[in-house]
């Protein structure tokens, strides 16, 4: 039997709920062969022994994976999925019998996605929260049954929503940082923003009903909250295209909002604190089906605060204005026996510390492409924003590295020395440090492919200050070529060797198109940087905690002991050159 619908459930936790959107499921006529796929996202409370025991008319396919988030469940479901059509319901969520007709009708008339309608389930639990919810839901439908119209990307909801296989495919589907770790909102925002972007059209099936079973608490719903403003943040940082507008509405509508949100992002630690205390008893109060004025404005205040508590926990609305740090690590090894290389061997489970640490005291990593588009005077950034790049490209970064940065959620660059792929740091080795693996193009395109920038570093790690015109262009044109020759893409960011630089220097990497070069000298890089002289800060394994917070802190500013006596070292066999630097 040829399968036409996929209908696919993630479920976390709600065995009950779940087991009875399934079973509504078994009442739908007029409708093609469907099956249902539910992704088990790590539920402990035996969801998946339950779904195995129920008797349905149609094929169920239970998948189980351990706790990623709803984006990432969804991505599972409609990847295993056999119908050209999937159709995405939440597992509080029961449809009505022609739902599955209704979407089936819809794509054959030429939609690509269809928005259904959500009704209020007559046996939720009623509470000022629940008809709050409803009226959303309700407004909606009835604006769209009054004057069809296509959903904006913000209307466009997986609680109940089909998408052509074909359209998801092409789209990537869900993008799971938005629901990494449990987290929660925008996989489905982000999607629909995508979708409309590239011209796929989505209309709205008010006649396509499901009705949620609500079982969400207040306290859960402003938890909630607080976690859809910082998705909002990382939306925003997304598609910088969209600049304020995914923030506009609530700071332009009533008062309260007005008030609350200047307030949240001032002083969050204050509101933060006051929301803490208020939050539990006010939610009781809701969750006990009491309706009051007083009451309704206290859990809509608390509500919009969590919201702004949310953006400021992402690091604020995202601005150009913004300053950036950029971290230098270089060999992610134990080197503290290494003469000369000591200060720049990181350890692993020092990295990975150091990563924690600067999650802790709210620093947010950018990913590559955020940060060019910052480079480029364009791209918006969050507050305490962070970069993290690599020298030399050696080969720990792909095996131990990239693990690390991709649990903490952290973009990179490494700046590979094009003319020693696969080699050593032999410009190393005459002071006699140890030698050490570099990547090869294989490792490079490897890294590249996990979304780590690579970006080039001279063709043979030659100083490049005080070197003739000729010279200098050969070193960088030379590492571009050769890296987009070994099948990567064009470099779009250079670090000079050893950090050594001069006007020459500059002229050559304005020259090949590069969007900026990075020194070794300390600083914050702002809208006013030269992007021929791009600081960064130097990090070593002897900065965790407090030293690694104020390091990163002061911007590298606070040169550390013996520090000094190192670089000179390293400095020593270099060609004499006019060194120079600017700051912004």
């Amino acid at each position: 039997m040829t399968v036409e619908v996929s209908v696919v459930i993630p479920t976390y936790n709600r065995c009950e709920s779940v087991c009875r959107a399934l079973a509504s499921l078994a009442h739908q006529r007029g409708a093609p062969a469907f099956e249902a796929v539910v992704v088990v996202d790590g539920s402990t409370d035996g969801t998946a022994e339950a779904l195995g025991g129920l008797a349905l008319p149609f094929t169920l396919r239970v998948l189980e994976q351990p706790n990623r988030g709803a984006a990432a469940a969804r991505n599972a479901g409609w990847r295993a999925a056999a119908g050209r059509i999937v159709l995405f319901l939440d597992d509080d969520m029961e449809p009505a019998p022609d739902v599955v007709a209704r979407h089936v009708a819809a794509h054959c008339r030429g939609a690509h996605a269809v928005t259904g309608a959500i009704a209020p389930h007559p046996e939720s639990r009623r509470s000022m929260l629940t008809d709050t919810v409803d009226a959303w839901y309700v407004r909606f439908a009835e604006e769209v049954r009054a004057r069809p119209r296509t959903p904006r990307f913000d209307e466009i909801i997986t609680g109940h929503l089909s998408v052509q296989r074909h359209v998801l495919e092409a789209l990537g589907g869900f993008d799971e940082h938005f629901t990494r770790s449990g987290s929660y909102g925008n996989e489905d925002v982000d999607l629909g923003y995508r979708m409309l972007a590239g011209g796929w059209r989505v209309v709205s099936e008010p006649e396509a009903v499901t009705r949620q079973r609500y079982t969400v608490t207040a306290l859960e719903h402003l938890r909630q909250y607080r976690r859809a403003g910082a998705a909002d943040v990382l939306l925003a940082r997304k598609h910088p295209e969209l600049g304020t507008r995914v923030f506009d509405d609530r700071r332009a509508g009533s008062p309260i909002h007005r008030r609350v949100w200047r307030v949240s992002l001032a002083a969050p630690w204050l509101v933060g604190a006051v929301h803490a205390v208020a939050a539990p008893p006010v939610a009781r109060l809701v969750d006990r089906g009491v309706r009051s004025g007083p009451l309704w404005w206290a859990f809509f205040a608390l509500r919009e605060a969590g919201y702004w508590l949310g953006v400021a926990d992402a690091g604020g609305i995202p601005s150009s204005r913004r300053p950036l740090r950029i971290l230098c690590y270089h060999a992610l090894a134990d080197l503290a026996s290494d003469p000369v290389l000591a200060r720049y061997g990181v350890p692993p489970e020092v990295f990975e510390g150091q990563l924690r640490t600067l999650q802790r005291a709210g620093w947010h990593f950018l990913d590559p492409g955020e940060a060019i588009r910052y480079l480029r005077g364009g791209g918006p950034v969050p507050g305490r924003a962070v970069l993290i790049t690599f020298d030399d490209g050696y080969d720990d970064l792909l095996a131990r590295g990239q693990p690390a940065l991709a649990s903490a959620g952290a973009g990179a660059v490494v700046f590979a020395v094009a003319g020693r792929l696969g080699g050593t740091n032999d410009w190393d080795r005459p002071l006699g440090a140890r030698a050490l693996r570099l990547l090869d193009a294989e490792g490079l395109r490897a890294l590249a492919a996990s979304g780590v920038e690579v970006g080039a570093h001279g063709l043979t790690h030659r100083s490049l200050a005080g070197l003739g015109a000729e010279e200098v262009a050969a070193e960088v044109r030379g590492a571009l070529d050769r890296l987009e020759a070994a099948g990567l893409p064009r470099p779009r960011l250079f670090a000079y060797p050893y950090g050594a630089w001069d006007e020459q220097a500059a002229r050559a990497v304005r020259a090949a198109g590069l969007v900026g070069a990075c020194t070794v000298d300390p600083g914050v890089v702002g809208p006013g940087t030269d992007r021929a002289a791009i600081p960064r800060i130097e990090i070593g394994p002897a900065d965790r905690g407090l030293r690694l917070r104020a390091k990163v802190r002061l911007a590298g500013r606070a040169r550390l002991p013996g520090a000094a006596a190192v670089v000179r070292a390293r400095r020593r066999f270099r060609p004499p050159a006019v060194m120079r630097s600017r700051r912004p």
